[in-house]
């Protein structure tokens, strides 16, 4: 009993309590979000991935710990490299599982050149130590260039996750600002643990992280509408309790034509990719100018500013015979009525004026289109 007392007494002294909360932090996200079936598969997915390296830059960390200040120089070199090379490689994880074309961009090549760089500098490091040495006791020592990790990890996280916020959702700038103020909060705590070097705080902040992130995603996600994208009746109830009292905004009620027979002509799988072409093309048509919504099976409301502009894009959006080629190649079909918004009326009500006219609009329009053939 005395020699086991005294084996876990010993196994404990060297355990890094910090590293082994962030993998409990991890394991508790994995047992979340084996039952969420809300977020993203591709989003999901780049979860798993990074969890499974946080873990795995736990156990290293807490290994540094064991043998810290116990010599080992070049073990704990590799060893800290492998952890700042870690860090980074978290965004481009998610990437590689969103399936994102931001490499494709002149900023993306511009971030992956940086991080290759990076990569390259870290290496060299060990022969040319300017980020961090170890002297020959096992002891970490800061290099004078240390201030330059924490900076070109701010310069490719923030584009990296931000592409993929932008291409895997149509946000608001609100929306794209909080992705950065949560970045920005991890980077910090990266810049804090580099300016005081507690290393055994990387993986805890790592899985802090991702926590965070998981459930930027999932907000994302809940109002977000599966079959288009497009923001859902949660997030069009939310923006329009925020702005009733907003003066001249543009608001139109959009419905599409011919869904009910595409349904019933070809299955409802067809039913949702032309549902979700001719969506798709109306909003990204009207984007410059506001959010178009899906309130229900084939209505939309937009909300947004300019009402010529708008007005103009719908007019020349109905003479359209296809809808956008990216979206697959479907009849363009719907009514719309559109209006600006009164000072003393809410959005809900604008909405209704707006949904007269579309009816109007759609009594003119019935029966002159037909839907072709969505296969």
């Amino acid at each position: 009993m005395a020699n086991l007392r005294e084996t876990i007494e010993y196994a404990v002294s060297y355990l890094n309590f910090n590293c082994w909360i962030a993998i409990l932090t991890i394991v508790f996200l994995l047992i979340q979000l084996k039952s969420d079936h809300t977020i993203q598969k591709t989003i999901k997915s780049g979860i798993i991935l990074c969890s499974i390296e946080i873990i795995i830059l736990s156990i290293i960390t807490n290994v540094v710990h064991c043998v810290y200040g116990q010599g080992h120089k070049q073990f704990l070199e590799w060893c800290y490299t492998l952890i700042y090379l870690g860090v980074m490689i978290m965004p481009f994880l998610f990437i590689k599982c969103t399936k994102v074309r931001f490499f494709n961009s002149t900023k993306g090549r511009l971030v992956g050149l940086l991080a290759v760089i990076y990569a390259v500098e870290m290496f060299l490091n060990l022969i040319y130590p300017v980020y961090f040495s170890v002297t020959p006791e096992g002891e970490y020592i800061e290099g004078p260039l240390w201030w330059l990790r924490p900076i070109l990890c701010l310069i490719i996280y923030s584009p990296t996750i931000l592409s993929i916020i932008v291409g895997k959702y149509r946000t608001t700038r609100t929306e794209r600002l909080t992705a950065q103020q949560l970045l920005a909060l991890i980077i910090t705590g990266v810049i804090f643990y580099d300016f005081s070097y507690q290393g055994e705080i990387i993986p805890i902040l790592m899985a802090i992280g991702l926590n965070f992130t998981y459930y930027m995603f999932l907000n994302l996600d809940l109002k977000r509408d599966p079959v288009t994208g497009l923001p859902n009746r949660t997030a069009y109830k939310n923006f329009a309790l925020e702005n009733s009292g907003k003066e001249d905004m543009v608001v139109a009620s959009i419905d599409l034509n011919n869904l009910k027979v595409v349904n019933d002509s070809f299955g409802h799988d067809s039913g949702d990719q032309y549902l979700r072409a001719n969506a798709c093309t109306i909003a990204d048509a009207l984007e410059p100018y506001g959010r178009l919504y899906r309130t229900g099976g084939d209505e939309f409301v937009f909300l947004g500013q300019d009402l010529t502009k708008c007005k103009s894009i719908l007019e020349e959006l109905q003479k359209r015979k296809d809808t956008d080629e990216k979206y697959g190649k479907f009849n363009m079909s719907f009514a719309y009525g559109i209006i600006t918004k009164n000072a003393s009326e809410d959005v809900f009500d604008a909405v209704n004026r707006a949904d007269v006219l579309m009816y109007e609009n759609k009594t003119a329009i019935k029966g002159i289109e037909n839907v072709r053939n969505p296969v």
